[in-house]
């Protein structure tokens, strides 16, 4: 539904797009499946009770994550019915064109029934679904953070790269004893101090390294803090403080 980088005006920054469809299609799936927000926002074109219970049902089947029709169908409405998606600074804001909701939602529609009435795009009634969310610079990348820290999972891939790499260098040691840090640091193409400093990631604790893989990290716990902490602790309870652990939702 997103492609690429979707640019939020208010910051002027770019945040990873699959990162924002995932909060959208969360969003769009709650809110199908609350028949009063549905009725409020059909029942302009919908007034006979019949029609509005119908339209409520097709809402709440389209929520449902298991269905013949899938993801496919949930993403067909919304590529259908989404007029757009606003990042602001507090905000991620998510406009649906309420005629394109009730067609969508309405199976006994024909194809070619119009759904602008002749208005105006800009005068066509809209429902505005927000989700309570702010960007953070951490490092070069922009992360979304949820107010009620529900933000979608999405692993750093420069954290997960370097604990497979460090995990590459450690096999190698324990492979071949007789090899030394430099000869290991040369087929890694690495300075035998970056290997060293690899090599300290294999002895973080279990759950940093499950939260790491996982993307439920502290969103400050970037690579290259992670490789910058050269004091790093071998007690797990202390490396959790030293990395923001405790503090982390």
């Amino acid at each position: 539904m997103l492609d690429g980088s979707t640019k939020a005006k208010s910051e002027g920054q770019r945040i990873p797009a699959v990162v924002l469809e995932s909060l959208v299609v969360r969003r769009i799936r709650g809110w199908l499946a609350e028949p009063a927000s549905i009725l409020q926002a059909i029942q302009h074109a919908a007034s006979d009770a019949v029609t509005q219970k119908r339209l409520i049902e097709r809402a709440r089947y389209l929520a449902r994550q298991e269905h013949d029709l899938g993801i496919g169908g949930l993403r067909a409405f919304m590529r259908a019915s989404i007029v757009r998606v606003q990042v602001h600074v507090d905000r991620i804001d998510i406009l649906l064109e309420r005629d394109r909701v009730r067609r969508c939602l309405d199976n006994t529609a024909k194809q070619t029934e119009p759904i602008d009435n002749g208005q105006p795009e800009a005068n066509r009634p809209v429902t505005t679904l927000s989700i309570p969310a702010r960007l953070k610079r951490t490092g070069k990348e922009m992360r979304i953070i949820v107010d009620d820290g529900s933000e979608p999972t999405t692993p750093n891939t420069g954290l997960v790269r370097l604990l497979v790499r460090a995990n590459v260098i450690r096999d190698k040691l324990l492979s071949d004893r007789s090899l030394t840090f430099e000869e290991i640091a040369k087929s890694e193409g690495v300075v035998p101090s970056y290997a060293t400093r690899l090599f300290r990631l294999t002895l973080l604790a279990p759950d940093i390294v499950s939260a790491i893989l996982s993307g439920r990290h502290p969103p400050e716990l970037t690579a290259r803090r992670l490789m910058d902490d050269t004091r790093l602790p071998f007690d797990w309870r202390e490396q959790r403080q030293s990395l923001g652990f405790d503090s982390a939702h």
